[in-house]
């Protein structure tokens, strides 16, 4: 008896000093993540925002009011460049100083719903997650709106049981949920399921929350926010209707199990997972959300499985995620956006899960080794997978229209691009003196301010066979024309209809291709306005 006892305490300090281990690998590889993307090349939408707040400070509100985006994070990084400067390790300095205040308010929100050992298992969760390490770094608003959306929650929470300060409550959480709409408008879906969890407490008389001092406050948070949804709203409605007029369909997303799996799993991974790790993971995320709500005992000829009733911490994240999630899954893209800040929730819930194992270091060594193999997983994506995508090819190609053998012997020539996005990644690096010139139809300018109408547009198709015929008029004149689509022309032209056009007006001469497709650039010379065969 001794000697199994012994040898059982030997076992746990063995498995302690393991989990230890795995617990600092996790922790240090995600410095070591975070370290390395600091000084990665910004991508189109990184490159969008460099953009705007290099701009006056007018202009740039312009820029920012005029498509579906909210100013808190340009403002605070236009100030941020004008002291130190804008390049991609410094402007990802300051995501860095966010997400530490972010990771300190996650911890608070932990230790507030739960436990400090569950707060512990959360931040090593969002720490080692793909999406926290990318938007760590990136030169975006996610961490700013992440550290608004866990304020406030934290703070709803304490007013929904009559936690002390309560004044210093009600103030933190509008505060919280002003900076969150000015964040991003994702937090919008954010403020509705905050009011379905406050009826839902209520409802369930769990809740000490003064009902109408909670309509006061959203009824001075809709003032307070008015200067940006009014134009957000319309913009919305605006840039719907000229996605009708392209012609293009709604595209309808994959069959409802792989899409959450790849939203959900995404999150915590890079988009590189084989299908058959992908399954492994997900079975482990659905069997913690089993064991959230399922209780499993063990009895004499087998197991027992019971409902388990969430306790009123989890029934607040399970409402806060599932609300958001369920209003942006028709629209597919947007739920990617949400999901930013719904993962650490999720995580939370993980944590928690983990955080019920018995023995307790049993869940303890279990949340470290997920831990690290996530973290490892993504290690092998940012050093082996990342370093191939568009933003990096983007020299290789500017290297490309430097070479002289073709160039200037070729004639008048013009670089044409098909969008916003490649025009902002292509002048990052593009000094040579061909003329370039960005393809947008006339039919959605506004003469009075092109640019403007160009930002109103981003991320929505703009070419179709009804308009494509307006390249004629722009590369007559010249002698060679070279077409650079990168990884962002699919948003605009969906179809291709500018290389089909090309193809049947002009004479092809050739393709370089960089990457995997990722950036194209096709040759072309004598275009017509007739078909040339």
């Amino acid at each position: 008896m001794i000697i199994s006892r012994t040898f059982r305490q030997a076992a746990v300090r063995c498995i302690s000093c393991i989990t230890a281990g795995l617990i600092g690998y996790a922790l240090l590889w995600s410095a070591v993540l975070r370290g390395t993307l600091m000084f990665a090349p910004y991508c189109f939408d990184e490159a969008n925002t460099i953009y705007f707040v290099t701009q006056p400070f007018s202009r740039m509100l312009q820029f920012v009011m005029t498509g579906v985006e909210m100013p808190a994070y340009y403002v605070l990084l236009f100030g941020w460049i004008r002291v130190f400067a804008a390049s991609p390790a410094a402007t990802a300095v300051l995501s860095l100083i966010l997400e530490v205040l972010a990771v300190i308010l996650l911890y608070r929100l932990g230790r507030t719903l739960f436990s400090s050992r569950v707060a512990r298992f959360g931040i090593l969760l969002y720490l080692v997650s793909y999406s926290a390490i990318y938007s760590g770094t990136e030169t975006r608003p996610y961490v700013l709106l992440l550290i608004a959306t866990v304020s406030s929650l934290t703070a709803l929470w304490h007013l929904l049981h009559g936690g002390p300060h309560g004044r210093w409550g009600w103030v933190e959480y509008l505060a919280a949920s002003i900076l969150g709409v000015y964040a991003h408008s994702a937090f919008l879906f954010l403020v509705y399921a905050q009011n379905v969890v406050v009826v839902w407490f209520i409802w369930r008389q769990r809740s000490a929350l003064d009902f109408r001092r909670w309509i006061a406050a959203q009824l001075g948070m809709f003032v307070a926010v008015l200067p940006v949804l009014i134009p957000f709203a319309l913009h919305t409605f605006e840039r719907a209707n000229q996605m009708a007029q392209t012609g293009m369909d709604a595209v309808a997303i994959p069959a409802s199990g792989s899409y959450l799996e790849r939203i959900v799993v995404g999150q915590f991974f890079g988009d590189t997972l084989t299908s058959n790790l992908q399954f492994g993971f997900s079975a482990l995320l659905v069997m913690a959300i089993a064991g959230m709500l399922l209780r499993f005992r063990r009895e004499p000829n087998g197991f027992g499985v019971s409902p388990r009733t969430p306790s009123p911490a989890e029934s607040y994240l399970y409402i806060l995620i599932l609300i958001p999630f369920l209003t942006f899954l028709p629209g597919g893209f947007g739920i990617r956006h949400a999901m930013i800040i719904l993962m650490p929730m999720f995580g939370m819930l993980l944590s928690a899960w983990f955080a019920r194992w018995n023995p307790a270091w049993l869940g303890t060594f279990a949340a470290s080794v997920f831990a690290a193999v996530v973290i490892t997983f993504n290690g092998w994506y940012v050093f082996v997978i990342f370093p191939h995508e568009a933003r990096f090819l983007w020299p290789n190609v500017a290297a490309y229209f430097a070479r002289t053998g073709g160039i200037a012997d070729s004639g008048p020539g013009l670089i044409l691009l098909p969008d916003w996005d490649t025009e902002r990644q292509f002048h990052s690096y593009y000094q040579g003196q061909l003329p370039v010139y960005r393809f947008f139809p006339t039919a959605l300018q506004d003469p009075a301010d092109p640019e403007l109408s160009q930002i109103r547009n981003i991320r929505t198709p703009t070419v179709n066979a009804g308009n494509v015929g307006e390249l004629s008029n722009i590369v007559s004149g010249y002698q060679t024309i070279w077409y650079v689509a990168g990884d962002t022309a699919y948003f605009y032209d969906p179809t291709e209809a500018m290389i089909g056009w090309m193809n049947q007006n002009c004479r092809f001469q050739g393709e370089a291709v960089f990457g995997s497709k990722t950036i194209r650039i096709r040759r072309y010379t004598a275009c017509l306005p007739t078909v040339r065969r």
